[in-house]
């Protein structure tokens, strides 16, 4: 007589058992894809953040080279061609064009394109952040304001200009005999031209107007000029 045969459960995955296999791995999967994407963000928005305060100071930069504000993120990085004074790379490594090797900064962490909106002296520069949508509540956006650097700008030359009108007063107001007075005319543009002739002043447009392209002003009113200033400054 034959043996009856013994079933053991070692013969594979019953259907019900693969099911509840599949549903495992489902929900496993389900619970990873949402972490891994938070990470993704929260790195994202630190590359984003850190570069953006990078940029902050490029812009600056960049204007106290060519006294005008970048076009484009791009610009500080790359050579936007037919922009005076540019003296970069302001930039390097944009954290939305390829890592460290990268020379541009027109895109964020989540490689979208950076928007640049420029009003009056604030340079703009904004992230659609991580739901990649403009004008919601998790953009990242930066407002460099570079009043300050017009301000800088405009104590510079007026510094070098007020130097070299003390010292051709100091010369020629009352000059040592034989030499006749010579004394800077009351009006600036002529007062310059005279510095410029005895060479106490270098023949450069800069040293016609401030930080905001304003021709500087006489100090006083009458008799030679003794100083200038800015109306924007008051210095």
């Amino acid at each position: 007589m034959r043996a009856p045969q013994k079933h053991t459960r070692n013969q594979g995955f019953t259907l019900v058992e693969l099911v509840v296999v599949v549903l495992i791995i489902t929900v496993l999967a389900g619970m990873v894809v949402p972490v891994a994407s938070k990470v993704f963000d929260r790195e994202a928005r630190k590359a984003t953040s850190a570069e953006m305060q990078a940029v902050d100071e490029a812009v600056r930069l960049y204007f106290l080279d060519t006294g005008a504000l970048p076009a484009a993120a791009s610009a500080l990085s790359t050579d936007p061609g037919g922009v005076t004074g540019w003296s970069g790379p302001y930039l390097s490594g944009g954290v939305g064009n390829g890592g460290a090797s990268s020379t541009d900064f027109d895109r964020d962490g989540w490689q979208e394109p950076y928007q640049v909106a420029i009003a009056g002296d604030v340079w703009t520069l904004t992230s659609s952040g991580p739901d990649r949508t403009r004008g919601t509540g998790d953009d990242l956006v930066i407002d460099v304001d570079i009043t300050r650097e017009r301000r800088r700008v405009t104590d510079e030359r007026l510094a070098v200009i007020n130097l070299a009108i003390r010292l051709y007063n100091d010369d020629w107001l009352s000059p040592p005999s034989p030499q006749s007075p010579d004394p800077l005319s009351d009006t600036w543009s002529t007062a310059f031209a005279q510095l410029v002739a005895r060479g106490y002043l270098a023949n450069a447009a800069t040293y016609q107007s401030d930080g905001w392209g304003d021709a500087f002003v006489r100090v006083g009113t009458s008799g030679p000029v003794v100083a200038v200033t800015s109306q924007n400054t008051g210095s």
